[in-house]
């Protein structure tokens, strides 16, 4: 599983990917999601459209408990001991329709379900997991052009060497302290 992880700063920054996540292809919908914390992220049309029918599919799946109870009641309202089963039961159903709706909504229709994208180490880091492999080399090369990290082939963030020595300057060595410019 493809794994890219892009340093929020340089998403703050304006440095956003122009392909999908799920799909490599170029973008047709700009979303944010985390309360404003990632902005401007790429969907392409086929994102748009399963973000539509997971939706559509997870108000289905809320809606149906309801019609069933309502359903049940107006057709045993007659028969007491089946009603009464009947209401025992349509607790649980309606239950299990909530949960599901919430998991299709927080897993298929959020713009980071949709991503399939998470904040972690204090908002530091946006990972994202089940990428694309256009997705991956764009974002590699977003990144390795802003400077702020590379991304590794198996998906790992791999952080410039700040500690690397200069350029003739000996391994080991404290790092030169910069000089005030001449006046």
């Amino acid at each position: 599983m493809n794994v890219v992880t892009l340093p929020t700063q340089m998403l703050w920054a304006g440095h956003v990917p122009d392909l999908c996540v799920r799909h490599g292809a170029p973008a047709s919908v700009r979303m944010s999601f985390y309360r404003g914390a990632v902005q401007n992220w790429p969907y392409c049309p086929e994102c748009v459209k399963s973000r539509k029918a997971n939706l559509a599919l997870a108000v289905a799946v809320l809606a149906l408990p309801f019609l069933v109870t309502f359903v049940g009641v107006g057709v045993l309202h007659n028969d007491a001991v089946a009603l009464a089963t009947f209401t025992d039961v349509i607790w649980v159903f309606l239950g299990a329709g909530i949960i599901v709706f919430w998991y299709l909504l927080l897993r298929y229709v959020t713009p980071s379900g949709l991503a399939k994208a998470k904040l972690t180490g204090n908002n530091m880091w946006l990972v994202m997991q089940g990428t694309h492999p256009a997705f991956m080399a764009h974002a590699n090369d977003l990144v390795q052009r802003t400077g702020a990290a590379q991304v590794s082939p198996t998906g790992q963030l791999v952080q410039p060497d700040v500690f690397a020595p200069q350029p003739g300057q000996a391994p080991g060595a404290p790092p030169a302290q910069p000089q005030p410019p001449a006046q």
